[in-house]
């Protein structure tokens, strides 16, 4: 064997080894989310007053960017799944959980003795066991362009200002679909930007904790400002 043959056959190793490793890598950042059909059927929104939910400190770490995704209407709730698992992730508890979904769900609680009528959940799931945690945000329908108070009244006095760090502006009335009868209408692609959210909830002072099973915590947020008209539209095309 020539010096030229050993070093054609030493550089083919060494690209192997180049290329192994990249694969090596690859493979260690590919999670398996959990399948969202396998979350618990116990873990169903509550009928309760907020309010009398534990109050504690957010020791809580949220990293939201975005998604690009289909809005899908299933009749009951108005939602997104995400599919950009790891830029979009929350630390709690020393566990690290991936936003799967952004869900609308018409409201079940009460704050303030009010009726929350719309709910936004945000869904994260664990990696490495099947315990997960939602954030929910009580909507407040509000006419977000002339500043008139919240309709739901939640006992807060304050006006409504166009650039409130308290509005959420997710979704547009154009990508809402149907709902027809019997399985999940698909609307149009849609890119979610979660950078407001992410704003709220690292600030947020408190949150109020609702544990209905073992594995399953909610952390509930003071009612924020949605778009009335939107809010109104995702009411409407639900299947209540």
């Amino acid at each position: 064997m020539n010096e030229n043959t050993i070093n054609y056959l030493l550089v083919a190793l060494i690209i192997l080894y180049l290329v192994y490793q990249d694969c090596n890598v690859k493979n260690r950042k590919k999670e398996k989310m959990m399948n969202l059909s396998d979350i618990p059927k116990l873990d169903i929104q509550p009928k309760v007053e907020i309010t009398e939910l534990v109050k504690c400190e957010p020791l809580i770490f949220f990293e939201l960017k975005d998604t690009f995704n289909h809005v899908i209407n299933d009749g009951k709730k108005i939602y997104v799944n995400t599919l950009k698992h790891l830029r979009n992730k929350v630390v709690y508890d020393g566990h690290r959980y991936n936003l799967s979904n952004i869900e609308f769900h018409p409201g079940t609680t009460t704050f303030n003795r009010k009726k929350v009528h719309l709910e936004l959940h945000l869904l994260f799931t664990s990696t490495v066991n099947d315990y997960i945690l939602r954030t929910v945000f009580p909507l407040s329908l509000v006419d977000v362009r002339e500043g008139f108070e919240a309709v739901n009244g939640f006992g807060e006095t304050d006006k409504l200002k166009t650039k409130s760090k308290n509005v959420i502006s997710l979704l547009n009335a154009r990508l809402l679909p149907p709902y027809i009868c019997c399985s999940p209408n698909v609307g149009k692609l849609t890119r979610v930007d979660f950078n407001d959210l992410n704003c709220m909830l690292n600030n947020s002072k408190l949150f109020y904790k609702y544990t209905p099973t073992k594995k399953s915590v909610w952390f509930y947020t003071k009612p924020k400002k949605y778009s009335k008209i939107l809010g109104k539209k995702i009411l409407e095309i639900l299947q209540r």
